[in-house]
């Protein structure tokens, strides 16, 4: 039986899921790549039969996991962001190391942002709230996926009146005794990932047309695409509906909003929408702000191909300066790094304030 790994952000149930997938002829191993010292050792783990892993360090890795391990199961257990910071905040130390909640909060967002790729373009992946652990029949469905097996509810009963909590500074000091070769584990498995896409076959580019739209015409063409963003940033498929739109129209008719899209086959695959300004710093410079944006998964490089078609024309229309964001969500986490590959730089941090509270 092939194996299975379950993601999450940590502070998600995953120590008493562990707990509960461990019956029978399963183990499922919590945390386990604190002992991991190197790609094989990682390779060797995934082809154990009848061994599973929930493991908070993997999202970073999703890639490298899929790959070594492409007839294994996999799952996404999801828990409210602000709820997960609060718990690690919570936690006691005893004395092994000292909360930072700007970092904790930061790595929630990074992990979060995992969590949704690994949702968006891992196929048959099974996803959950922690919450739904609470719920016979959804935790029985996750059960299936992973092992095959039916969940028997007595047990489950019964495992619900027991709170299983992994000692989080205990898993700090494992994973501090070996940090050297975890820090050089980790590196070997970005090289991995970098040269896998290195590899990739290069697209042929002719075969896409790359045209402005107007919004009308962007919103009546693009609706499949819509819920494919929505559902990739773990939004409601018609979330696009409530959108601002009517502020998205006053903009476009002040002729201060440009959207470009992709297409191949007659079908909508991407679309970056940009909104134009003067600079508020400078008389007479033009500035602009790459804002929603979005590229199927089936075509690799095309998001970078819509942001070098959009510079190219912001040059021509002799803007001076493009402002670029990298978000949270979705694909958030990593589109620092396309930037910066196409020449951008880092120009300070921006900062969300919620004025609800």
């Amino acid at each position: 039986m092939a194996s299975f790994v379950v993601f999450s952000a940590g502070r998600s149930r995953t120590a008493w899921l562990a707990r509960l997938l461990s019956h029978g002829k399963w183990t499922c191993e919590h945390e386990a790549s604190r002992f991991a010292r190197s790609l094989d050792d990682v390779k060797a783990a995934l082809r154990l039969p009848y061994i599973g892993y929930i493991d908070t360090s993997a999202a970073a890795f999703w890639r490298n996991v899929v790959k070594m391990a492409p007839e294994a199961k996999f799952a996404v257990i999801h828990r409210d962001p602000e709820a997960i910071v609060r718990s690690f905040l919570s936690l006691p130390t005893h004395g092994a190391f000292t909360w930072d909640e700007a970092k904790v909060r930061l790595h929630v967002a990074q992990q979060v942002a995992k969590l949704r790729q690994i949702e968006a373009r891992v196929p048959g992946v099974c996803s959950l709230n922690a919450d739904d652990l609470d719920d016979y029949g959804k935790t029985n469905g996750l059960v299936q996926h992973l092992t095959g097996e039916t969940l028997d509810r007595v047990r489950w009963k019964k495992a619900k009146k027991v709170n299983v909590q992994a000692s989080v500074p205990g898993l700090f000091r494992q994973a501090d005794a070996g940090k050297e070769k975890l820090a050089r584990l980790g590196l070997e498995l970005r090289q991995e990932s970098i040269r896998a896409m290195r590899r990739a076959a290069p697209v042929d580019w002719s075969s896409f047309e790359f045209v402005n739209l107007s919004l009308a015409n962007f919103l009546f063409a693009g609706k499949d695409l819509f819920i494919q963003h929505s559902r990739s940033v773990g939004e409601p498929d018609d979330s696009w509906t409530r959108k601002n739109l009517e502020q998205w129209a006053k903009i476009e008719s002040a002729g201060n909003l440009l959207i470009l899209t992709a297409w191949k086959n007659n079908k909508m695959v991407g679309y970056l929408m940009t909104i134009l300004s003067p600079s508020l710093e400078r008389r007479g410079s033009m500035e602009a702000v790459n804002t929603t944006f979005f590229a199927g998964k089936d075509f690799p490089g095309l998001g970078r191909r819509l942001q070098l078609i959009m510079i190219t024309a912001l040059r021509e229309l002799k803007f001076d300066k493009l402002w670029l964001r990298d978000g949270t969500r979705g694909s958030g986490g990593r589109m620092g790094l396309m930037y910066s590959r196409l020449g951008a730089l880092p120009d300070g941090q921006l900062w969300s304030f919620d004025l609800k509270d």
